[in-house]
């Protein structure tokens, strides 16, 4: 092994270190959203499954941004797959507004988790194309309206990115099995595990 690859395997460990603590309070903070006994079912592909792995990474190693954006892929793809999985079309390819509006017509969504989830989807175009400062949505006009750090806001975002698909995936048809939690953290199962017909 060369002196620079020993030199970057320590510089790694010294970096993963420094963050171990940090890491494992977002893991925590994850767990306690609840987990299906049985694990998730998604219909959508190998992209659902990647993006929702790949979204729960991201948060836990404080890559904020990348959940946000992340996030709102594995929504389109899950909801979308569900639509396709029960044939119903929106057309080739359908935005994530079609999609949400299709999904509450079919009673598959509440006007709650709509507006919810509709925001999600409002809160990722900032964020992916380009804001001036002049724009109210634009991450340094927000931030020095609120008198906040930029990485406070995005870290929040993120935030409700993930509690918002967690509350959808841990319930019907999505969820496998009661939900569980952390011991002592919480009842057996969600109380919004609701049985909406699919």
């Amino acid at each position: 092994m060369s002196a620079f690859i020993s030199e970057m395997i320590e510089a790694y460990e010294k970096a993963d270190a420094s963050t171990r603590a940090e890491r494992s309070e977002r893991a925590v903070w994850i767990a306690r959203l609840g987990w299906p006994e049985s694990g998730w079912l998604f219909s959508g592909g190998h992209t659902v499954a990647e993006s929702w792995d790949d979204l729960r990474h991201a948060f836990i190693h404080g890559s904020y941004l990348a959940t946000i954006l992340v996030g709102q892929a594995f929504l389109e793809n899950v909801l979308a797959g569900q639509l396709d999985w029960h044939e119903e079309t929106l057309g080739r390819r359908p935005q994530l507004g079609e999609i949400l509006v299709r999904t509450r017509e079919l009673g598959w969504l509440t006007q709650h988790e709509f507006a919810l989830l509709d925001g999600l989807r409002r809160m990722r175009n900032p964020y992916a194309h380009y804001r001036n400062l002049d724009d109210k949505q634009s991450l340094s006009r927000r931030a020095m309206e609120a008198g906040e750090a930029p990485g406070t806001l995005v870290a929040r975002d993120a935030s409700e990115v993930v509690e918002a698909l967690y509350h959808l995936v841990n319930r019907h048809p999505f969820a496998l099995g009661p939900i569980q939690y952390p011991p002592d953290d919480g009842p057996t199962v969600h109380p919004d595990q609701m049985q909406i017909p699919l």
